[in-house]
């Protein structure tokens, strides 16, 4: 490096957005998977730093004149800017894009990641730093893409419109419309202009949208970070293609390390070892990874096995226990998937999982409620586009605003009279939510809510049931030493139930609710 006048280069795996008007930025390292935020001066600097195309230089004397910090001034939050790998000292070379990703992958190795991850937004993946951003600047911040309901697995659970149970019901996925690739760059384009910073591609499985790369090429394009959930096996092979554009994370999911529990919920033989195989490979590439596992009958047995995997590669594992029945009305997963209540309080012993009950941790897991506040931040900063182009809270809250094929974003989020009334909302104006004893044991998905009762205000009978049962076992817990364990660890009590057989589950609507459903 020139010592009169150091050279800094801006690697190829970063990119994050700055806004001059409030003086704040976020810088993504894409190959360790973490953000950073900067406010006023420093995020100044930054903001010049992301003005620089990948991989091309700036001299300390440009930065200086352009920030009006002196030389001596940048020099050491350079330095540190380095050390977190979001600057560089030189151009780096292919090769040493390779060595970075090996370093990163034996720090992993060495230091693994605790399981149990601190969930903020389980269907956003938003961290801490897009969440200071986010309070700091305003507008839209992270949007999730569900490019199709198609998918390359049948699992029996999922909520997606469409979804068959078995393999003698046809399949309605690909009954909804999909947007085309000029439609997905003019919406990303224009929520870029509203704020964008991350974009979360889920389905079904991206994967099984035709023109996915070209939408991943784009999002790179415009310095937008990539977040994926998927199953894995449509990048199986593909794995090096994918690394080339620094996916900031993909989440796979997981049922169960044991190969006939994950397949005969994905209904799809092998679907493990193509997903395993692809998480090894993903793993070799130092691409930043989660794994999601819904907790339901026919795994419970040997869902815990998914946490053994996740200490192996240093991946957070994420499990999910409140169960969501269909978007379109499909009751079945509560009726034939969801733990009895001596099931769930098995599970909610596991320290690994977020709904953990125990004396270890503050009020047994009981959290406070805002009642000023609405209960689901979905729809303020983050929203979600169906494959048709409907403009919605999240995945699970098929609330529409608006379709995307006939307005623009700006149009449905300045002019939207639903959208004002969901944002104006209050836990207060609730019919049932927060005024239990229970509540504060509650996931608050309004998602379930709605699609349970058509409504987000009328508390769902699924989130009630975990509440319910969460919050008397920390009564037991607290009054009798009650132990749903028995004494034993949680693999030998999971061991001691009895197998359990779902048999062959189809669709049971109690009602539709296809006005309400990407019309």
């Amino acid at each position: 490096m020139n010592k009169e006048n150091p050279i800094y280069y801006r690697p190829e795996w970063t990119c994050g957005r700055y806004n001059q008007i409030a003086h704040a930025a976020i810088y993504y390292n894409l190959i360790t998977g973490v953000s950073y935020f900067f406010e006023e001066y420093s995020a100044d600097v930054v903001g010049v730093f992301l003005s620089i195309p990948k991989n091309k230089r700036i001299s300390l004397e440009v930065l200086s004149n352009a920030t009006n910090i002196s030389e001596k001034s940048l020099i050491p939050f350079a330095n540190e800017l380095c050390l977190l790998g979001l600057l560089a000292e030189k151009q780096i070379e292919k090769a040493e894009i390779a060595d970075y990703r090996k370093a990163c992958r034996r720090k992993y190795d060495e230091n693994p990641l605790p399981i149990r991850a601190k969930v903020i937004d389980s269907h956003s993946e938003i961290d801490d730093a897009e969440s200071l951003y986010e309070a700091r600047v305003g507008g839209i911040t992270n949007v999730m893409f569900e490019l199709t309901y198609n998918c390359s697995e049948k699992c029996i659970h999922c909520y997606n419109i469409g979804a068959s149970r078995n393999d003698q019901e046809e399949n309605l996925r690909s009954k909804t419309g999909t947007l085309e690739i000029s439609e997905y760059k003019r919406i990303i384009d224009e929520l870029y202009d509203e704020g964008l910073t991350k974009v979360l591609l889920s389905g079904g499985d991206p994967f099984s949208y035709s023109d996915i790369w070209e939408i991943i090429d784009y999002l790179y394009s415009k310095d937008i970070a990539i977040d994926i959930f998927t199953n894995g096996m449509g990048i199986l092979h593909k794995e090096r293609l994918l690394a080339k554009y620094f996916p900031h994370r993909v989440c796979l999911s997981i049922y169960s390390g044991i190969d006939k529990d994950h397949d005969r919920i994905t209904r799809v033989n092998g679907s493990l070892k193509k997903t395993m195989s692809a998480l090894e490979n993903l793993h070799e590439l130092s691409i930043p990874m989660t794994i999601k596992c819904c907790i339901i009958k026919p795994n419970l047995k040997s869902y815990y096995t998914v946490t053994d995997i996740g200490k192996k590669y240093g991946i957070p594992v994420q499990y999910e226990l409140n169960v969501s029945d269909s978007i379109e009305g499909d009751r079945c997963v509560s009726k034939y998937l969801r733990l009895s209540p001596e099931q769930l309080e098995i599970v909610l012993r596991d320290p690994n999982t977020v709904m953990y009950v125990g004396k270890d941790i503050e009020k047994y897991g009981e959290t406070k409620i805002d009642m000023e506040r609405n209960a689901c931040k979905a729809g303020y900063h983050t929203f979600c586009v169906t494959p048709n182009g409907n403009l919605i809270p999240c995945c699970a809250f098929h609330l529409s605003f608006g379709n995307l094929q006939n307005q623009s974003v700006h149009e449905i989020i300045s002019k939207s009279d639903l959208l004002k009334w969901w944002r104006n909302l209050k836990v207060n104006d609730y019919e049932e939510c927060g005024k239990k004893k229970y509540c504060g044991f509650c996931n608050f998905c309004v998602g379930i809510n709605y699609s349970e009762h058509g409504t987000p205000i009328k508390a769902a009978e699924n989130n009630c049931y975990v509440a319910k049962i969460r919050y008397q076992l920390a009564q037991k817990i607290e009054k009798e030493s009650y132990d749903p364990l028995k004494g034993m660890d949680l693999k030998s009590r999971l061991n001691q139930l009895q197998e359990i057989s779902v048999g062959a589950i189809q669709r049971e609507f109690s009602y539709k609710r296809e006005q309400n459903v990407d019309k």
